[in-house]
């Protein structure tokens, strides 16, 4: 399932409530009283504290088709919480009930690493009930590790919280395999790799001419186009990284077309980077993270005279659905698919 996400504004106040009472109630009524459950809810969930968070730009939303499925409340915590750290805060996060399973919690945390980033955070941590066994072995599985304990006060009831962290400066990597590194793009480290590879004669004659030859158009490039792809979806592409020089030889992940409902995998390596079977390695690695993602189909998008992509899109199991253009693009292109 794919999600993207925003900033909520004030008309989205009666589904962030209501999904918050289901969600929370979900995770805590059996375990606490009918009192104790209302004095919380009452006090944490009114339309007037909601609205007030939403106003400060602190609630991040999760939409499937425009609709909301999630959302996360974001603060800075409290001074000197996470010692030597500037974190941001996960005070909140909340996942439609009757989707559970879908993998939105996997694709909101990716928004919410990307949001920590844009607000110059060097991590994010949380607070989470010791007992909610579930929570607890998810937040694991995204990386956070236990740096202490806290208590929670719902009612009358003190409950006993683990303080977990998660530390983005070791998450540049988002994927591995067994000679190769994907990793996200850094608009000023990565801009003479990237006019190198947009002016590659692969490049050129099957993708287009990108009209990016300086480093001051590949950083706007990159920062508005590429990078900013990380913000809106919580995925896109990705720098690959040849483990054994360090070099970054190519481009592979999942873009957002335009005219298409399914995201696009799409590829492209530096000519000497050919014949090595990078290309299928990496997007082998991309379509298993896209699965992993909640994503049910994949599309890809090449020219009729690509041979070799062509070759290595039949190869992946995707097949040939039909010839269509791309609005303001004259050249027919040919679509293929993949159910995942």
């Amino acid at each position: 399932m794919a999600i993207t996400s925003r900033l909520a504004i004030s008309s989205d106040i009666i589904p962030i409530r209501k999904l918050a009472i289901e969600s929370f109630s979900s995770a805590y009524a059996r375990f606490n009283t009918e009192e104790n459950m209302r004095q919380y809810l009452t006090e944490h969930f009114s339309e007037e504290k909601l609205l007030q968070e939403i106003n400060e730009g602190l609630i991040l939303l999760g939409l499937h088709e425009q609709r909301i499925v999630a959302y996360a409340k974001l603060v800075k915590p409290e001074a000197n919480k996470i010692p030597g750290r500037n974190p941001l805060e996960i005070a909140r996060l909340y996942t439609d009930v009757n989707l559970i399973g879908q993998r939105i919690g996997v694709c909101m945390m990716n928004h919410i690493a990307n949001e920590a980033r844009a607000r110059s955070c060097d991590s994010i941590c949380l607070d989470v009930w010791q007992k909610n066994f579930r929570a607890v072995n998810f937040y694991q599985r995204e990386y956070f590790r236990i740096v202490g304990t806290t208590r929670f006060i719902l009612g009358e009831d003190v409950q006993d919280d683990f303080v977990m962290l998660r530390k983005l400066e070791d998450e540049e990597l988002v994927l591995e395999t067994e000679r190769l590194k994907l990793i996200n793009y850094n608009s000023k480290r990565d801009a003479a790799y990237f006019i190198e590879l947009v002016n590659s004669p692969g490049w050129l004659k099957y993708i287009g001419d990108r009209n990016v030859h300086t480093e001051d158009v590949a950083i706007e490039y990159l920062n508005n186009r590429v990078m900013k792809a990380y913000a809106e979806n919580g995925w896109g592409g990705y720098v690959v990284v040849e483990k054994s020089t360090g070099k970054s030889i190519g481009n592979a992940g999942l873009f957002k077309r335009p005219a298409l409902d399914d995201a696009d995998i799409g590829y492209a390596f530096l000519p000497e980077y050919h014949g090595k079977g990078y290309a299928l390695e990496a997007t082998l690695a991309v379509m298993a993270y896209a699965k992993k993602l909640g994503m049910r189909k994949l599309n890809a998008i090449t020219v009729a005279y690509n041979e070799r992509s062509i070759h290595l899109l039949q190869k992946l199991g995707l097949k040939f659905e039909k010839y269509f253009r791309m609005e303001g693009d004259p050249e027919e292109l040919s679509l293929y698919s993949i159910e995942l």
